[in-house]
């Protein structure tokens, strides 16, 4: 064997931490990976085995006494918060259940209700011409589990999950049409239509290889093309999206398009439908 690899694995009392920490990773059985995060000496080393691998083990399950027995395992106190915060992503829990785990989750709780969030808004009802309702209804998710957001900003993203969950009409092999927007007003509705294209910086680097950009030119790379009706509306959007590659912005690297403004022309949160 290699010295290298000698001393990596084995120290004079049998294998290293690092060691078991790649057996353990690389068990075919998380739970086996598990016990073996368990003969790790050092606590933080350990619980970041034992985190690693909570997703796998607990997948599916929204037994919060299964998630404690795995989480609360760990001896390093940043990594049991995390493992908390894994388990409920990987238990996909909303709800009471989603609540407190987030709460076990310390330093990571936000980011665990703003995860939970993301799941709670799949599951409201979002009928053509109810949006005035479904945007209370999305509302009220926002203001249970954004904890550390101000009015504004829920009310910003209110509006922006309403507007992508409209998208969903023509994301997937439709054409984007004005009237698909329902009660959305028109900045809105540009903003449900630049949500469903500009996810993919690929696929816009080659819409936007020849301008203007047409609807079957973003057909043939895989985005959401147009009615006639949503022409104007869609070219507002590749014209910002063409020229922000002009500018040199590189649309390949994760959050290079910041979504547009919507200050000033944001639905109201409507208090009755």
């Amino acid at each position: 064997m290699p010295l290298i690899l000698l001393l990596l694995c084995c120290g004079p009392d049998g294998p290293t931490d690092a060691a078991r920490h790649q057996s353990a990773l690389s068990a075919a059985d998380p739970a086996e990976g598990i016990a073996l995060c368990d003969q790790i000496e050092d606590p933080r080393r350990q619980g970041d085995c034992r985190a690693a691998l909570a997703g796998d083990v607990l997948q599916g399950t929204a037994d919060l006494e299964a998630i404690a027995a795995t989480c609360d395992a760990i001896r390093d106190a940043m990594w049991q918060e995390e493992c908390w915060f894994q388990a409920a992503d990987a238990a996909r829990l909303v709800g009471t259940p989603a609540k407190r785990a987030c709460d076990r989750a310390g330093r990571f709780r936000g980011f665990c209700y703003e995860h939970t969030l993301d799941r709670a808004v799949l599951v409201v009802d979002l009928p053509l011409g109810e949006e005035r309702a479904s945007l209370v209804e999305l509302h009220a998710l926002v203001r249970q589990y954004m904890l550390f957001k101000p009015d504004t900003h829920k009310r910003v993203a209110s509006n922006r999950l309403l507007a992508e969950r409209v998208a969903s009409r023509w994301r997937e092999g439709g054409r984007f049409d004005p009237a698909l927007c329902g009660q959305l007003n028109e900045p809105l509705c540009v903003y449900a239509y630049w949500s469903s294209v500009s996810y993919d910086g690929h696929r816009v680097l080659g819409a936007c290889e020849t301008r203007p950009v047409t609807s079957p030119a973003a057909e043939a790379v895989g985005l959401s093309g147009w009615t006639d009706d949503g022409e104007r509306l869609a070219q507002a959007v590749w014209i910002d999206l063409c020229q922000r590659i002009d500018r040199g912005i590189d649309p390949t690297i994760a959050g290079a398009f910041t979504p547009p403004s919507l200050n000033g022309h944001l639905l109201p949160v409507w208090s009755t439908p």
